[in-house]
């Protein structure tokens, strides 16, 4: 039997129909690197007149900077703790001084754009108007979305949104927290990262991220025994 070859290029893919084929995503987000596939072609053989090849096709990573957009709409991960009377409050968004800046991220842009500070139960339509449109307005962007919200209301924007907007070009992630930053057992860090992360492999549409979950809307509900979100 003749050795088995291995020979790897790289190709590039400049026709926009081939991408789509091979399922690429033809936004700005996915830069250069979306262009390119690595091809590995195994060969059997060492006549190339003669071989019979099995091309194999990886899509090569996002590009390594990346920028993310985030929408600060209030709900448990964004409340502060009142000292002097001991009650929680939403009183304007802290995610850049109480959540980002305890990461380290080095090679992610992140723009925060507060939209409202609320408890999401007490959100109107008219809030949820106001959401999908700032979404709306990004959705065919450059940029991925994470939105953070209250829980008891999450799935409600989201699928308000995905109604209004439809099939965005970008991931948008909604995301949020069962207890405060502040409290020693708070899952905002690690929800916020999560969201951000996943950004980066999830196709456009929308998603909740939740303790290491990532749900589809509408097939996603919050479970309030168990304290975290649940496939529908």
């Amino acid at each position: 039997m003749a050795p088995l070859v291995f020979r790897v290029s790289i190709v590039r893919v400049s026709s926009k129909n081939s991408r789509s084929r091979l399922g690429i995503p033809d936004n700005r987000r996915e830069g250069k690197a979306s262009r390119f596939l690595i091809q590995i072609l195994f060969e059997r053989g060492s006549n190339y007149s003669e071989l019979s090849e099995i091309a194999i096709i990886l899509k090569v990573g996002q590009d390594r900077n990346m920028e993310i957009l985030v929408f600060a709409t209030g709900g448990t991960i964004e409340k502060t703790y009142n000292e002097f009377d001991g009650s929680l409050e939403n009183r304007g968004t802290s995610i850049k001084n109480r959540i980002l800046s305890k990461l380290r991220l080095p090679t992610t842009h992140i723009e925060v754009k507060p939209l409202m500070s609320k408890d999401s139960l007490y959100m109107t339509d008219q809030d949820r108007e106001l959401i999908a449109e700032n979404v709306k307005a990004v959705a065919w962007g450059d940029r991925p979305i994470v939105v953070l919200h209250g829980t008891d209301t999450m799935t409600l924007t989201a699928e308000w949104c995905k109604k209004i907007i439809g099939s965005p070009g970008v991931a948008i992630v909604f995301t949020g927290a069962m207890i405060p930053m502040g409290f020693e057992d708070s899952d905002a860090i690690q929800n916020v990262t999560e969201a951000m992360y996943a950004t980066r492999f999830l196709k456009p549409g929308f998603y909740i991220s939740f303790h290491n979950q990532i749900f589809e809307v509408p097939d996603v509900r919050k479970n309030k025994e168990k304290g975290t979100f649940e496939k529908v």
